[in-house]
């Protein structure tokens, strides 16, 4: 089987997202706009779900599994962590205060940091 895509090169990539919407985010001017507090709850639950869905689905990834089905389950759980930086960057443009949306950015990174690239530089691809 051809094995085209590198969790490696991948994990990378999906921190720098990270990074880049929170930088992206905090070059938008402050404004005194308030974002309706429902939103910013509805928003916050799902970033949450989003990274503690993507933490518990790294830490269930062993390296007994087989190589394609532990590389899937990393790759869903970046996608997971990621979505709590676009939650983030969301709030940012509706008005958010930068202060209030740095975890939604600072979070994702740890969390890729720490679970997932020790574990895509141990892959064997």
């Amino acid at each position: 089987m051809n094995n085209r895509g590198s969790l490696k090169k991948l994990t990378f990539v999906m921190m720098g997202m990270c990074i880049f919407y929170g930088a992206t985010a905090f070059k938008f001017p402050v404004t005194a706009k308030t974002v309706d507090p429902n939103l910013t709850l509805a928003l916050s639950i799902m970033a949450g779900i989003g990274l503690v869905g993507g933490i518990i689905n790294a830490l269930l990834t062993s390296p007994m599994l087989p190589a394609n089905m532990a590389k899937t389950r990393l790759i869903i759980s970046l996608a997971l962590m990621e979505s709590a930086a676009v939650m983030g960057f969301v709030l940012r443009t509706m008005g958010a205060q930068p202060t209030s949306v740095l975890p939604f950015f600072i979070a994702p990174v740890i969390a890729i940091g720490l679970l997932i690239l020790p574990r895509a530089l141990a892959s064997q691809e």
